[in-house]
């Protein structure tokens, strides 16, 4: 009876104590959560209010730097080039209204050609847009690179929150490096082509315009004889339809680097193994004997347990 006694007593001991270091397991699992849930919106938040804090807060003190210098050349390649190119699109505008209309004004520029004006005019739009996406992508980087090294295990939520900021950065942090060119390469494809079919849509939109006005003042030259004013307008649809086509394909694009992101980062803990096993043991089961005449009290048998 006390040996009785003794072991209930022991069982519930073991028992409580199990039950106990589970709950400072869950207690020590759940504050740790709750402090990698913080800090990433802490550095998040840092560097969006003013770049770098958020590397400065991670002790990633050398990347601090290296986003001031980035995107300080970057405004000022915007800054520099900004006023330069308003001042070429000017010119450009009004050497083209003197070739639409010559006797209403002199010739503004004689010593430049209208090729010449616009020549200068998208350089400097160029450079101008270089520097802007530099300044853009380096603050962009700088928040993405804070969250992300916040981080104390692979959060899906980084992922997606990652490549809504900046593409492909979601697929950095999966480690699919793989992806980048695809990502990149159908940006790149997708932006440049809309930008051929946005400049041949200018072109005959600036056609179109001239030649209605043409037909109206006699002193305005027909920019093309042979052309009607509908079929010179079917070209503009062509393009600005090639046009808006593109930026949908850009709008994918985008949607779909961030659902890839978000798939790949759930899927990076999920064992995705060939290791497929079958464990086969013998065992002996008891079963109720009431109304067994035979007096066997148990049956042999075999347990097939599946891993995948």
């Amino acid at each position: 009876m006390i040996s009785r006694v003794a072991i209930v007593i022991l069982i519930f001991i073991l028992s409580a104590n199990k039950a106990f270091s589970l709950k400072n397991t869950t207690s020590e699992q759940s504050d740790s959560v709750l402090v990698s849930r913080k800090r990433p919106l802490i550095a998040t938040g840092l560097s969006i209010v003013l770049p770098g804090v958020g590397q400065i807060y991670n002790k990633q003190f050398w990347k601090a730097p290296v986003f001031w210098a980035t995107m300080t050349g970057g405004a000022y390649l915007y800054h520099s080039q900004h006023k330069l190119y308003k001042s070429f699109s000017n010119a450009y505008e009004l050497k083209n209204n003197y070739l639409k209309n010559p006797s209403l004004s002199s010739d503004p520029y004689p010593q430049h050609s209208l090729d010449h004006l616009k020549n200068w005019r998208d350089r400097h739009y160029f450079l101008r847009t270089v520097g802007l996406v530099t300044l853009g992508a380096s603050y962009m980087v700088n928040v993405v690179d804070a969250y992300a090294s916040a981080q104390t295990y692979h959060n899906p939520r980084a992922a997606t929150l990652m490549s809504t900021l900046l593409p492909g950065s979601g697929q950095i942090y999966n480690r699919k490096y793989w992806k980048l060119p695809i990502i990149y390469g159908g940006f790149g494809a997708l932006i440049y082509y809309s930008q051929v079919n946005h400049k041949y849509f200018l072109k005959y939109r600036d056609m179109y315009e001239q030649k209605i006005a043409s037909l109206n003042n006699a002193e305005i030259d027909d920019p093309e004889p042979l052309a009607s004013p509908e079929a010179i307008l079917r070209e503009r649809e062509h393009w600005r339809r090639n046009r808006d086509l593109n930026y949908i394909g850009i709008g994918l694009l985008y949607v779909l680097n961030v659902i890839d992101a978000n798939v790949d980062a759930h899927l990076a803990e999920f064992d995705i193994s060939d290791d497929l096993s079958m464990n086969i043991s013998p065992t002996i089961a008891p079963y109720n004997t009431t109304n067994n005449t035979s007096g066997v009290t148990g049956y042999y048998g075999a347990t097939v347990s599946i891993r995948f």
